[in-house]
């Protein structure tokens, strides 16, 4: 066969490998995308490899008649083997040639030389792409799922006094226990034996400041609290591996607080594009409208970092002030921080203090979460000026 042929059946062929659903008696079974063309006969070839042992303890051949496939008994792969699939083409006006070896865009896999070829498989998980799966499902909120669990490279461990930390500590909606995906694999194993098949959780997208990351700053990137990208990769692996389905209940059409075009109009007002994107400004009161200010407001308070002036009574030039660094104002509740977050010169996304009372944090007018935004540095000097002067 010449390689134009090959080349033209590759381009030819539309195909997106399979999907897992349940028949009508309940049964797990295999919607694959078979690659076709009147000029080849197509076979699919299917291995199953012990998990433990990776020994190759099935390894058939078939005619592809049909449009589903009950792996794990139809075909005695079994239900414990990792189970891999190609699709094999041989011309049948010339059967002698050597076939042509397709495979889906999903994982590949090389199995060493199966059946006379070195050609890649893919292989199938057990869960892949399943929306109906019955079983028990649990809720969650990663920050405050098994918090303390540390990942060296190779192997996990509790970070003790984290997680005693977290467990003393009286969970509100301003503060944060530190959970992770650290958290989540580790608990993963558990939960499979438990007979969880499905989790829902909150987003991990970019929010810096909340617990449960709705405030979506970026939906394109991963809150640093969850950790990285080589830990997602090791979340999706263990979920594949533990039979388990997530499901992110992300606001992706939402922007939080620290999105760029709120932040626009929190520093430019209206001279910003966005100005008259959002209810900012109260006509009505003429102040302006954040909705983040809880009802009780008299534990908030606000500092500001990398101020220009000094804000006392009689507004100096602060020696400490950066030009090459944004100023921004932070709020926060008195309550739940420590002086050293108070008095230094930069923003925090977490309290290290926790209330005294813990009833008296109960809904979102009884506290602020620690929220900060950018200002224009030069109206802020003259802003505070013209208090110095009012007050004065």
């Amino acid at each position: 066969m010449s390689l134009s042929k090959v080349s033209n059946l590759s381009n030819s062929v539309a195909f997106r490998g399979y999907d897992k659903h349940l028949d009508s008696k309940g049964n797990p079974v295999h919607s694959f995308y078979y690659p076709h063309s009147d000029q080849y006969k197509l076979q699919m070839e299917l291995i199953a490899k012990q998990k433990q042992t990776g020994k190759i303890v099935k390894n058939t051949t078939f005619d592809v008649n049909k449009d589903t496939l009950n792996l794990a008994f139809n075909n005695g792969m079994g239900e414990n083997n990792d189970l891999f699939y190609r699709f094999k083409l041989t011309d049948k006006n010339t059967p002698t040639e050597t076939p042509i070896y397709v495979r889906d865009n999903g994982i590949a896999k090389g199995l060493g030389k199966i059946n006379g070829s070195e050609a890649p498989f893919n292989q199938i998980f057990p869960d892949r792409q399943i929306v109906s799966k019955p079983g028990r499902m649990q809720l969650q909120i990663p920050d405050m799922y098994y918090p303390g669990v540390n990942f060296d490279g190779s192997d996990y461990s509790i970070n003790e006094a984290l997680r005693a930390k977290a467990l003393s500590t009286v969970r509100t909606h301003v503060g944060k226990l530190g959970g992770n995906l650290n958290g989540m694999i580790f608990m993963l194993p558990t939960k499979a034996k438990e007979g969880y098949t499905r989790i829902v959780g909150t987003p991990f997208t970019k929010d810096e400041v909340t617990s449960h990351l709705y405030w979506t700053q970026n939906a394109y990137q991963m809150a640093s609290s969850m950790g990285g990208m080589q830990d997602m990769k090791r979340f999706q692996q263990a979920l594949f591996r533990n039979g388990i389905n997530f499901v992110s209940d992300a606001a992706l059409v939402n922007e939080g607080l620290q999105g760029i075009h709120f932040s626009s109009v929190m520093k430019w007002g209206e001279k910003s594009p966005f100005f008259h994107w959002f209810k900012t400004f109260d006509l009505d009161s003429n102040t302006l409208s954040l909705g983040v200010i809880p009802q009780n407001a008299k534990h908030v308070r606000m500092k500001i970092i990398n101020s220009p002036v000094k804000t006392d009574a009689n507004p100096t030039k602060q020696q400490e002030y950066n030009p090459n660094k944004p100023t921004y104002v932070q709020l926060y509740d008195e309550r739940l921080v420590t002086p050293e977050q108070v008095e230094a010169n930069e923003i925090f996304t977490k309290y290290n203090n926790n209330v005294a009372n813990h009833y008296e944090i109960s809904s979102y007018d009884d506290a602020i979460i620690p929220y900060a935004f950018e200002v224009n540095p030069k109206e802020l000097a003259q802003n505070i000026k013209k208090l110095g002067e009012t007050e004065e």
